[in-house]
């Protein structure tokens, strides 16, 4: 089995995410980061604990725009990328992490078919639209995960959960 974490942003934008690799790591799991962005010297450190990085070499590119339109295509094209990359690399056994509810959103409603967990680092209080988007992802995730006691008794009070997401 191997966990396979996806973030359609910088990993290094998200420390706990990147502890959570780590700690898996030395608990000697297989752990592979599918991400939007990550950096020279992070993807050498990541190899030498053995985390193998799939990361899109022209990412930077759309980074650059502004406005809605450049944002739906960075979505879009990290969609089609990182279900490309899981396609090629996920068995049954394996576990999907998602690192953000952003990540979630931009891979869609494809992910409720899949076995995966659900990071959520932020809240997303001021994005109703989120929120109601998230709805679904958060009842058909194996598990949630969030960085602190205050953080999984909202989210089980929002989001009408059975039991309160680890922390």
């Amino acid at each position: 089995m191997k966990f396979i974490f996806v973030l359609r942003g910088d990993i290094e934008g998200l420390p706990p995410v990147m502890s959570s690799m780590i700690g898996l790591r030395k608990l000697d799991k297989k752990v592979i980061l599918i991400c939007g962005k990550c950096s020279l010297p992070s993807q050498r450190q990541f190899s030498k604990l053995g985390i193998e990085v799939i990361c899109p070499s022209h990412s930077h590119k759309l980074e650059h725009s502004l406005g809605p339109v450049s944002k739906f295509f960075r979505w879009a094209f990290f969609n089609r990328f990182a279900w490309k990359s899981i396609k090629l690399i996920k068995k049954i056994d394996d576990i999907i992490w998602i690192a953000s509810a952003d990540t979630c959103i931009s891979l869609g409603f494809q992910l409720r078919n899949q076995k995966y967990l659900l990071q959520l680092n932020e809240m997303y209080a001021e994005k109703p639209v989120y929120r109601f988007i998230l709805r679904g992802f958060l009842k058909s995730a194996k598990l949630i995960i969030c960085p602190d006691l205050f953080r999984s008794s909202i989210l089980k009070v929002w989001y009408k959960l059975d039991s309160f997401p680890y922390v």
